[in-house]
């Protein structure tokens, strides 16, 4: 039997292949799913079954492409509400394939519909599990969030199912089982997911934060509470997994390249400039009104907080970049890219615009000055742990619901961490009609590093 990990380190989602005596079976696959036919095909071996834990809130999953392409057969939980064929999977449900048997079981608390699946090497230990894939119900250093679905079922409710299914489900398996989450650090399906790639039941019990409660109504206040605030394209997400995206190739097929008069054309009627160069590049030289969200960071996640799925997007990137840009969006459900500046920004013939950031030297000058906004962009966790006086929190994560609170008429003054997510921010802001808007340089690791003030107190695990 053969367990191979691919691990999409921009959305910190982890997805599996099995394999054994030529047949094959996907655990929550990425939407582009050439990485996995390619595998089964070194191997010689035909991917039959996509195993779908649950209807993924942050990346849109490729499942239906199999079904449809690769007349794969798609399994789930059974109370998952579904636009598309799917095999309903309870408790004690197996799938046997080759050597391989995968017994299922239902753990809802993530989500209603979420299921786990234990894996029996059967060659190796026909009685004892090699492994548990646990989606977004168990991951390592913490267990899935349970205020997602809000307007359907309350997050205590949720968080009772969880406690129960983690407790009767998951924790009855032998110490020794390994355990294979849905999602690492960075995602923001739960607030204190570890580095690391695998665990085991035994170690998940022993240092697991969750895991450490002496009692349901403890465990209910520790995973309630204090989670990263959720991104807008999370409902989209729901909805795609629920009907099935149409495949990847569809949208990159489609990208068009631009002169520089056809992207003003489109600009003029509505599109969107993309420019996913890094934050430093950008603030040199940019082109008006477009929007900063560099490649080189958690580019999808950021930029599914200032894009819809109604935008229509230009691509400036550099040359050869331009289908993974449009890849990285479609990911989280934004197939919104129409196409891209011909040549990168080198080939621009119009106006550009520098995009000057306020020195931290120069921010202490003026902190106590009524005619500046001071706000800080980072998550609420990292604003509370530290943070500089005078600045107000709002979140990058929904930014377009504080734009009420700021004023048109004084100047923006944005912090982040290092600029990144400052830079995307400032143009978003820009986009929308501000016209004083500025970042510090470096973010608040420069204004430590040249001796600003810092606040810093104890903070809850919420980092995002």
């Amino acid at each position: 039997m053969i367990l191979e990990t691919y691990y999409l380190d921009c959305l910190a989602q982890a997805s599996y292949l099995i394999i054994s005596e030529g047949e094959a079976l996907v655990i929550d696959p990425q939407r582009d799913i050439k990485i996995y036919l390619e595998a089964a095909k070194k191997h010689n071996a035909k991917i039959k079954y996509v195993f779908e834990t649950h209807h993924h809130a942050d990346f849109v999953s490729g499942h239906l492409e199999f079904a449809k392409v690769h007349d794969a057969t798609i399994f789930m939980g059974k109370e998952a509400k579904a636009d598309f064929n799917f095999v309903g999977v309870a408790d004690g449900s197996v799938l046997r394939f080759g050597k391989a048997k995968v017994e299922f079981r239902e753990t809802p608390g993530h989500t209603l519909e979420s299921v786990c699946a234990v894996l029996f090497d059967l060659e190796k230990d026909a009685k004892n599990p090699e492994a548990v894939f646990t989606g977004d119900t168990l991951f390592i250093g913490d267990v899935g969030r349970p205020d997602l679905l809000g307007a359907t079922i309350s997050k205590e409710e949720l968080a009772t199912m969880l406690y129960n299914s983690l407790q009767t489900k998951l924790l009855v398996l032998p110490n020794e089982t390994k355990v294979y989450p849905g999602h690492g650090a960075g995602s923001m399906c739960g607030k204190a997911l570890s580095n690391d790639k695998v665990s085991t039941i035994g170690r998940e019990k022993d240092t697991n934060y969750a895991l450490q409660a002496k009692s349901k109504e403890e465990f209910i206040s520790l995973v309630a509470t204090n989670q990263p605030i959720a991104p807008k394209y999370f409902p989209l997400d729901v909805q795609i997994n629920r009907k099935g995206a149409q495949p990847l190739q569809n949208v990159i097929g489609n990208l068009r390249p631009f002169s520089t008069q056809e992207v003003v054309l489109l600009q003029n009627r509505g599109a969107k400039i993309l420019d996913v160069r890094s934050h430093k590049d950008f603030s040199q030289n940019a082109i008006p009104s477009s929007i900063n969200v560099g490649l080189d960071g958690s580019f999808a996640t950021w930029a599914g907080c200032v894009f819809g799925e109604n935008d229509k997007v230009i691509i400036v990137a550099q040359e050869g970049k331009e289908a993974e840009v449009a890849t990285r969006l479609s990911r989280i459900g934004l197939d919104i890219a129409v196409g891209y500046l011909a040549g990168g920004i080198e080939s621009w013939e119009g106006e550009m615009e520098p995009k000057p950031r306020l020195a931290p030297k120069d921010l202490e000058s003026i902190l106590e000055n009524p005619n500046f906004q001071f706000v800080d962009i980072r998550g609420v966790g990292e604003f509370q742990t530290e943070r500089i006086e005078n600045f107000k929190n709002f979140p990058l994560n929904n930014l377009s619901d504080s734009v009420a609170n700021l004023s048109k008429d004084k100047e923006i003054i944005l912090m982040c961490r290092s600029s990144y997510r400052s830079s995307v921010a400032r143009t978003f802001l820009e986009n929308l009609g501000f016209k004083k808007v500025t970042d510090v340089e470096g973010g608040i690791l420069a204004c430590q590093e040249d001796g600003l003030k810092i606040v810093t107190e104890e903070c809850s695990m919420s980092k995002v």
